[in-house]
């Protein structure tokens, strides 16, 4: 084969079906990350971006700019953006304002919000905005922080790192490692300062999601940064396969399983058509790297080690034509309907996104899959070559027996599991149809939750209308110029019967949205209160931001910790080989991977003193409250007499405010995987506790 034959063919497997549907690159690139719905316990829901329906929670379900996510009575949920564990509590309303390569901007309204950032990126940030505050994480660590019911006070807990509280009248507050602060009005002016209190049941549980992370094999594989990296070892095993490294291999004991193909089919702006796989480790490997047939089965090949990865919505290909309408979007089906085929991706083909992106996009979705020369395939796809027929190129996957799947249209729009919907492909259509990008069908109003069951009622809008202090404006959720669904509805993309266009397809977004909910503060207060963090070389180093040691007399106290919990449906199970480690990859950012200390709940308060910490502000008095302390009688062995314990002592520490004197074996495939009526979270079983902390100290 000819050098130009190369280029071509190459070429071919970029193109896609139709030029009317190959995106300008005016748009900016979309964000290389978004945040995963990795686990529930209770009635979740969700609220997609440009719409008023909420539906029960679907697992592994993308979130973006513009969401929002509500966990009932007893419910808690886990999500996932990059490295960074978001831990919701009950009756807890958390909506994502910003989320982008550099920002995450959360709008936490009621509710406890438990999160872990393990790096921060240079220009990186993360906050949280409530209703009496902004709260801008300055380093990796431990944050807690709960709004009350009324939206009236909001307590920050940091138990490793450091924050700045940033309110209204240019007042801030830097919050340190291994304290808690408690604000009332928006001010700061009314604060309540003290040590850490005991670890309760969700912190405990934190903890053990934590540990978990920490454990992981996977990382010496792929970066902490893609995300779903934590499931891995529980549900497939590594090992090296000629010609592609190191791979993954999941625990699967369905027949003629292949990827793709037991989940669903949603859309979100602005990557489009989006895939929902249904297995609790189906994250990593349906939107990093390549799928690969090999020694009998499918195995992930993640590629190199990338600091930073892309996030897709899907790594296939499409089949098209024969199907009708004006872009000959499907293809027919043995049952005599269009229908939508597609086949996973291999290594080293290139992943050429339908939705609007840049060259340097597109060399960075590809990086880690042993592709050559994007950039020029890339510049042969934008001007030289135009006239190559993509139906010549065959691409690895598509010559495996089984590796196809394909559904009626309507099912993939409406967003059906595609388990219970499949449809053969007569091979003659196969072998006629062009290789796509992209399915350019438009989307439903159903195709924006996907197969989430709807809600019947929505949380309470009191609650969600509440303002919040913030530090910058929210980003415009994309949604609102969605070109690409007008794109596809506009070229004969519609699938008839299949519903209803949504709305943000039907009425384009002219103005910018505006965010009435939210009051962004003034950019000279904001500057002026972050200002301290600017070029902090202990920002990312975890020494910086070790717990505190804990002194003598309570680590003596302090009981052995249980194993760590089984999450989600994970089996016990012995742990995964582990294959000899890859080299170092040294352009990966130094994180805060730090073990969280022991934690005790229901111990006897410690004896020795403690203090409470009050932050006023300059020219008026602060109105500091001091915690009632109950102090529990100290069991005695008979015959031993100790003298009386001493009442802890009380002070009030003062230190100048930031402010001027005018911030979860084998998968079975199934339906068990999406949300169930309310259930409530698994008991802290308090009695057996204390049962043995007294037996304990009986025998002492």
């Amino acid at each position: 084969m000819t050098t130009r034959h190369r280029i071509a063919a190459i070429a071919g497997s970029l193109l896609l079906c139709v030029v009317s549907i190959v995106p300008a690159l005016a748009d900016a690139d979309p964000p290389g990350r978004i945040a995963r719905l990795n686990y529930f316990d209770g009635s979740v829901t969700f609220s997609p971006a440009g719409t008023d329906q909420w539906a029960y929670a679907t697992l592994n379900r993308p979130l973006t700019a513009g969401d929002r996510l509500w966990s009932d009575n007893g419910a808690r949920a886990e999500l996932h953006v990059g490295s960074t564990a978001l831990r919701l509590g009950e009756q807890t309303s958390l909506d994502f304002l910003t989320l982008n390569d550099d920002n995450l901007q959360l709008k936490l309204t009621q509710g406890t919000l438990n999160f872990h950032v393990r790096s921060l990126w240079d220009g990186q940030s993360v906050e949280v905005d409530t209703p009496n505050l902004a709260f801008v994480v300055r380093q990796p660590g431990s944050y807690r922080i709960t709004v009350d019911p009324n939206g009236n006070t909001s307590t920050v807990t940091v138990r490793s790192g450091s924050g700045t509280a940033v309110g209204n009248h240019d007042s801030s507050m830097d919050i340190q490692s291994g304290e808690q602060v408690r604000f009332g009005g928006s001010d700061l002016s009314d604060v309540t300062a003290r040590d850490l209190p005991y670890d309760d049941d969700f912190d405990h549980w934190a903890v053990d999601r934590d540990r978990h992370e920490d454990q992981s094999v996977s990382v010496r594989y792929v970066s902490r940064e893609v995300i779903g990296y934590e499931d891995l070892d529980d549900y497939g095993s590594w090992h090296t396969e000629a010609g592609y490294g190191t791979v993954w291999v999941p625990r699967v004991t369905v027949t003629n399983w292949a990827p793709y193909r037991y989940g669903h089919w949603a859309w979100v702006a602005p990557w489009g058509w989006t895939w929902v796989d249904d297995a609790p480790w189906g994250f990593a490997p349906f939107h990093y790297g390549r799928w690969a047939w090999a020694g009998g089965h499918w195995c992930w090949v993640p590629g190199g080690i990338s600091p930073r990865p892309v996030y897709a919505p899907a790594l296939v290909a499409f089949a098209a034509g024969g199907g009708g309408g004006g872009v000959h979007w499907g293809v027919s089906l043995s049952i005599g309907s269009p229908g939508v085929a597609w086949f996973p991706l291999g290594p080293g083909e290139v992943y050429r996104p339908a939705y609007a992106v840049s060259p340097t996009y597109i060399n960075n979705i590809n990086k880690t899959v042993n592709v050559t020369n994007v950039t020029n395939i890339t510049n042969i796809n934008n001007t030289t070559i135009n006239n190559v027929t993509v139906n010549k190129t065959v691409y690895v996957n598509q010559q495996v027996p089984n590796a196809v799947t394909a559904v009626p249209a309507n099912a993939f729009v409406q967003g059906k599991p595609v388990q219970r919907t499949l449809a053969a492909v007569p091979p003659a259509a196969l072998q006629a149809a062009s290789i796509s990008a992209t399915a350019p069908v438009a989307p439903v109003q159903q195709s924006m939750t996907g197969n989430a069951r709807p809600a019947p009622v929505a949380p309470a809008a009191v609650m969600r209308a509440r303002q919040v202090v913030a530090t910058q404006a929210p980003a415009q959720p994309a949604v609102m110029h969605d070109n690409l669904a007008r794109q596809f509805a506009n070229n004969g993309g519609v699938v008839q019967g299949a519903g209803a266009l949504p709305v943000h397809v039907m009425q384009p977004q002219q103005a910018p949205v505006v965010h009435p909910q939210v009051q962004v503060l003034p950019t000279a207060s904001v500057t002026h209160a972050l200002q301290p963090a600017v070029n902090n070389p202990a920002a990312n180093n975890p020494a910086a931001h070790e717990p505190k040691a804990l002194d003598q007399r309570q680590a003596e106290r302090m009981p052995q910790q249980p194993a760590p919990a089984q999450f989600g449906n994970a089996p016990a199970h012995n742990p995964p080989a582990q294959p000899q480690p890859m080299p170092a990859n040294t352009a990966q950012p130094v994180v805060n991977n730090v073990p969280h200390p022991p934690t005790a709940a229901h111990l006897p308060p410690m004896d020795e003193s403690r203090r409470e910490r009050a932050e006023p502000v300059l020219g008026q008095p602060a109105q500091v409250h001091q915690e009632e302390r109950v102090v529990h009688p100290q069991p005695q062995a008979p015959a031993v007499v100790e003298a009386p314990r001493p009442q802890p002592q009380e002070h009030t520490v003062v230190r100048s405010p930031n402010r001027p004197e005018s911030a979860q074996p084998a998968f079975m495939p199934n339906e068990a995987h999406h949300n169930q009526e309310a259930k409530p979270a698994p008991a802290h079983k308090e009695e057996e506790r204390k049962n043995g902390h007294d037996n304990k100290e009986k025998e002492l």
